[in-house]
């Protein structure tokens, strides 16, 4: 008989975590579990997950109120589908999950981000109660894992939890490099207004001050008046989207900088790209570091949190936080340098597949096993 297995997420945009649990769902073995993905979010996007032929739930939480409603559904989808496990992602379907489990099925609930890295999108509304947030968060949950071992590190301090298990964004890494390398080139530069002897610079990531874009934009600047090839591809979207592209026209850079937000065919940009920029001032993890390690790109990246796991100094050029002169000399040596932008980018793909679904998802198999 098929596990089921329900997997709970705050919403089903393009982060890493959705990237995550919609890996984890496609890859699950159809003949020992049978996955149902419900995403709490009021405003959605679940093309990724339907296009995957997996149950997809919306329970639109908006309030305080919509908590407890969310938590009724989720008992009623437990019984019905004869739910053994509920797998929760990020920390409003965490309570959820937890309290909609309660004498049902067992709880695996994986922890994204550490203590020192912020959580935005979460309104005010709808933060569950914090005694009864920490209640749960210690007695309501069987097996906890961690993107990365600095958010274990980080969450077994904060939240004094023990036995905590670290078990990191995986990927497709083969069949990822594969589609990349599938791409055009040279079709999808001309379709991004980019020239053949432009040297492209590629940041994929939520605009929010951890992700430090608008720092990214004053290197860049720095960086482009001394080698005028450079090109700068922005995609993702988030709360400092706006006062980013002011900045960028404030600087002068509004014909060198492209705002692509939430584009679907990212593996469009990873091929495009020459380089990818990861300039972090916190990340648990970073998947899209990861992707663009996959699609045989170098980095130039700071050595925060769980890019110090994903990457090493043969794969990107590190920096410091927040230093603007040496996050600009870096993208300059890189784009002065085709042959070590080969090197590093050659060498990238081959560390990726330290993340790949082979080597990960077995091992999430068996968490859902021993619970």
């Amino acid at each position: 008989m098929r596990k089921g297995v329900l997997v709970v997420l705050d919403s089903a945009n393009r982060g890493g975590a959705e990237r995550l649990v919609a890996t984890t769902v496609s890859q699950l073995p159809r003949d020992r579990y049978e996955p149902v993905v419900v995403s709490l979010s009021p405003s959605n996007r679940l093309e990724a997950y339907q296009a995957l032929d997996v149950p997809v739930v919306s329970i639109p939480v908006e309030t305080r109120r919509d908590l407890y409603g969310a938590i009724r559904r989720l008992r009623t989808l437990i019984r019905r589908r004869n739910i053994r496990v509920v797998h929760t992602h990020l920390p409003v379907a965490d309570f959820v999950g937890r309290l909609a489990a309660i004498g049902l099925a067992r709880v695996v609930t994986t922890l994204h981000k550490g203590s020192e890295e912020s959580v935005d999108g979460i309104p005010p509304r709808v933060q569950p109660p914090g005694w009864l947030d920490g209640l749960t968060r210690r007695r309501g949950v069987d097996h906890y894992l961690a993107v990365s071992d600095a958010v274990k590190l980080s969450v077994e301090a904060q939240l004094g939890l023990s036995g905590v298990e670290t078990l990191p964004h995986f990927i497709d890494v083969h069949g990822f490099h594969e589609k990349v390398a599938s791409v055009d080139r040279t079709v999808v530069r001309r379709s991004l207004g980019l020239d053949e002897s432009d040297v492209v610079l590629l940041h994929v990531g939520r605009f929010t001050r951890d992700k430090a874009q608008a720092h990214l934009l004053t290197s860049f600047r720095e960086a482009h008046l001394e080698d005028g090839r450079l090109r700068l591809l922005l995609a993702g979207e988030g709360p400092e989207m706006v006062s980013t592209r002011a900045l960028a026209e404030e600087l002068g850079l509004g014909d060198r900088v492209a705002f692509l937000e939430a584009t679907p065919d990212v593996l469009s940009l990873y091929r495009a790209a020459d380089m990818f920029v990861f300039p972090s001032r916190a990340q648990s993890f970073g998947i899209a570091l990861l992707e663009a390690m996959a699609a045989g790109l170098p980095s130039v990246v700071t050595w925060v949190g769980g890019v110090r796991e994903i990457t090493s100094r043969e794969t990107s050029l590190i920096v410091e936080v927040d230093h603007a002169t040496e996050l600009a000399r870096a993208i300059i040596r890189l784009a002065k340098d085709p042959f070590l932008r080969q090197k590093m980018g050659r060498l990238a793909a081959v560390r990726a597949m330290a993340f790949d679904v082979s080597e990960w998802l077995p091992r999430l198999e068996a968490v859902y096993d021993s619970v």
